[in-house]
């Protein structure tokens, strides 16, 4: 049986959930819900199923993508079936068989919404933005410092009931920057708002041409 692919939302409470958590939480669901998951062969089998992008611990989304592999087609209800049996803050959103390589998601378009605490106008705020801004990124083979400008584009500020809404887009291969690295430049940038207080939303992954990556799903 080829790939389904699943969208779901992570949000509330189910945004502290581990990413080893989350695939316990699943494998779970699926059994709960009655749907068969292909498992490997050998001494010790496991289903087939991965999530692309984990989240950090503590970050919202609306475009989460599992890709598992069922034992038999997916039924027209498999989504309200799944909804039944997964936990608070987890929906699945539609599925679809049409699977697009992973290796075409280049982007994220991410949110971030938080208290206004400053003097500054927001139109002020919004031209503080520079050319070069200089960060440490630390990953497996150690700390190195990164310049996030030219991996962060389409930046939008609003205000609205005293909390700064920021929305951006940033890269999410080579490099990938993480919500932690965002909020640490935003901190460098613009000292006088709490980003390390922020509620963060990963609104949509996108591909090379900023263009919706999941599009192609039945609800």
């Amino acid at each position: 049986m080829d790939k389904t692919r699943f969208i779901y939302a992570k949000q509330g409470v189910a945004k502290y959930i581990s990413h080893l958590d989350l695939m316990t939480v699943w494998r779970r669901a699926f059994n709960r819900a009655d749907i068969k998951l292909t498992h490997s062969q050998g001494y010790n089998p496991h289903p087939y199923l991965s999530v692309a992008l984990p989240l950090p611990v503590g970050t919202e989304s609306t475009c989460e993508i599992l890709d598992v592999k069922l034992e038999t087609e997916p039924d027209v209800d498999i989504i309200d079936k799944l909804n039944v049996a997964l936990p608070p803050g987890l929906q699945a959103l539609q599925f679809t068989q049409n699977l697009r390589p992973l290796k075409d998601i280049i982007w994220t378009r991410v949110q971030l919404v938080v208290p206004f605490f400053t003097k500054k106008s927001i139109n002020e705020v919004t031209c503080d933005f520079p050319d070069s801004l200089i960060v440490i990124k630390k990953s497996k083979s150690g700390i190195k410092e990164l310049d996030v400008v030219p991996h962060i584009c389409h930046p939008e500020f609003s205000l609205k009931n005293e909390n700064v809404t920021f929305t951006v887009t940033i890269r999410a291969v080579d490099p990938m920057i993480s919500p932690t690295l965002l909020v640490q430049a935003l901190q460098l940038v613009y000292p006088d708002i709490e980003w390390i207080s922020a509620d963060i939303t990963r609104l949509a992954v996108l591909d090379e041409n900023f263009e919706n990556f999941n599009n192609n799903g039945h609800n």
